[in-house]
């Protein structure tokens, strides 16, 4: 059983899900200082994520491939973010990172609406509305449902939507 970080990039709030047992998941947010710059948000989301490897030292890294966007301008900017994140993961880790279609969760768990989607993960890992709301939660949830869908659909290690399932979501 390898711990296992997961990554869903944005350039406003990067949510991210680590495990070490597939039991057991510790989520978070990158978020940045709006006022800086791209560069400077760059310059953040790299010194953030660094502390994250750091301190949990995963084996696997799993990233949510970038789509295409029909604004050239978002696709541009969530492509440096990426390519950051795939440094950092690098140069701190030594791993490059799996990468995971954004649509691969989604199809995992049999939804495609974002708001209901994030309603589908949030009950699977019993966390309700008022310890995280659709607007805060909403990166951090995709990252956790990327990360329930690797070690089951990729890893084959094991199915969380059989009723056996057993999660305990740490830090909320």
């Amino acid at each position: 059983m390898k711990s296992i970080l997961s990554l869903d990039v944005s350039s406003r709030r990067t949510g991210w899900c680590f495990t070490a047992n597939y039991i057991d998941f510790v989520m978070g947010n990158i978020s940045h200082n709006n006022k800086l710059k791209t560069d400077g948000k760059l310059e953040s989301h790299y010194n953030q994520l660094a502390a994250i490897i750091k301190e949990f030292k995963p084996e696997i890294i799993i990233l949510e491939d970038t789509f295409g966007s029909r604004n050239i301008k978002t696709l541009k900017t969530l492509a440096w973010f990426a390519g950051v994140t795939r440094l950092c993961c690098y140069v701190e880790a030594k791993i490059e990172p799996d990468l995971v279609a954004n649509t691969s969760s989604k199809s995992y768990f049999g939804v495609r609406d974002k708001k209901l989607f994030f309603n589908r993960v949030t009950e699977l890992a019993d966390i309700d509305e008022c310890t995280l709301n659709f607007t805060k939660g909403n990166d951090m949830v995709d990252s956790f449902a990327m990360l329930i869908y690797y070690i089951d659909a990729v890893l084959g290690y094991k199915s969380y939507k059989s009723d056996e399932y057993f999660i305990r979501i740490c830090n909320l």
